[in-house]
């Protein structure tokens, strides 16, 4: 999986025995990356356009290629794909159904490992808000995010086959508008509300989006479970935005998550970059490469999520070194769009928001 805004390659010629004709070949682009690009003015994460593949290999038709007969006097050039190296970003996904394919690999993977309670958080910036949870700017936006919650679903199930799956919705009129699109073989489907949300006879329960309403219910469900049985709990939304809520409750909230090992976490900082985390591997702060568009450079490695006030030192830290000694001497000619102060300044006012909604 690689994070480009064209595939990086080089074509190298090299002249052979004369007698046969050249062979044109093209590379498709130029191709911008839905995820680590900006595929919409809305977020970018909002597409999910493939990227482009390796060209065919040498000996394959191309439409554009000219036909031409062989000619003693010209040379046959044979041309050899070089493919570009390994890069750290190349863990980041390429489009939004690449995420939820390895969201769904890395949550497998967790529960093979014996890993009891899962969580996975594909937070998109266009419809997701840390502080409110979803906001459904646009019509259909509500439906969507049902849509992506399945396709994770679906990915999940064609990994484990063999087991027997509960879907709970955060409440009764969600579980009953979706009841006929979600029923499968294999799939029972209750809500948080429920007197008994999840059976003895669920092998993986998943659950889906719970709200700041749902956090002694999600509490009762994750102690009811047998130790045979595992719990994901996908995009949840268990902070409240509200500023009454009390130190109990967000002590209850912590005491709930610090039980959950995170399998998969994708969130967006600013537009600057990414917090990416993939079962078994570590925390990983992703800012843009300046040097190579599209491309995002990996500035550090944690061992548990970083707090706000880390993260926003990490990048504040990654943006001024980035800019050079000379990029803020006195007289030196403005650079075509915001500079790197104001964009510390964007992206620190992002965070700041961030941790706002943390906080409560």
């Amino acid at each position: 999986m690689a994070c480009r805004a064209i595939a990086s390659a080089a074509w190298v010629s090299t002249p052979t025995s004369p007698g046969a004709a050249k062979a044109r070949h093209s590379w498709p682009g130029p191709w911008q990356p839905p995820l680590c690009g900006r595929a919409s003015h809305r977020s970018p994460y909002g597409s999910s356009d493939p990227r482009p593949r390796r060209p065919a290999p040498l000996g394959a038709s191309y439409d554009d290629a000219p036909e031409s007969a062989p000619s003693n006097d010209a040379e046959d050039e044979v041309e050899y794909y070089v493919p570009e190296a390994a890069r750290d970003d190349d863990v980041l996904p390429d489009s939004l159904e690449d995420a939820l394919a390895t969201a769904a690999s890395a949550t497998s993977q967790a529960l093979d490992q014996g890993i009891q309670k899962a969580m996975v958080e594909v937070l998109l910036g266009e419809f997701w808000d840390p502080a409110s949870g979803p906001i459904y700017s646009q019509q259909g936006d509500g439906a969507r995010f049902w849509r992506l919650a399945k396709q994770f679903l679906d990915a999940l199930r064609a990994l484990r086959p063999d087991a027997t799956f509960r879907v709970v919705f955060p409440d009764v009129g969600v579980a009953a508008m979706l009841k006929g699109e979600w029923t499968a073989p294999g799939v029972s489907l209750a809500s948080l509300g429920d007197r008994a949300p999840a059976s003895p006879d669920d092998d993986v329960v998943v659950l889906l989006g719970p709200d700041p309403q749902g956090v002694s219910a999600v509490g009762r469900l994750a102690r009811g479970l047998g130790p045979d049985q595992a719990l994901v709990m996908y995009n949840p939304r268990l902070a409240s935005g509200d500023v009454g809520v009390g130190l109990n409750v967000r002590r209850m909230r912590e005491g709930l998550l610090a039980g959950f090992t995170t399998a998969y976490h994708l969130r967006p900082i600013g537009d600057t970059g990414s917090l990416f985390k993939m079962y078994p591997g570590r925390w990983q702060v992703f800012l843009e490469d300046a040097s190579s568009p599209g491309r995002y450079s990996l500035v550090r490695e944690l061992g548990s999520k970083p707090p706000y006030e880390d993260l926003m030192l990490i990048v504040e830290e990654h943006m001024r070194t980035s800019a050079g000694p000379g990029d803020s001497e006195a007289g030196a000619a403005p650079a075509e769009g915001p500079n790197v102060f104001e964009q510390v300044g964007r992206t620190v006012a992002n965070l700041q928001r961030f941790a706002r909604s943390l906080s409560k």
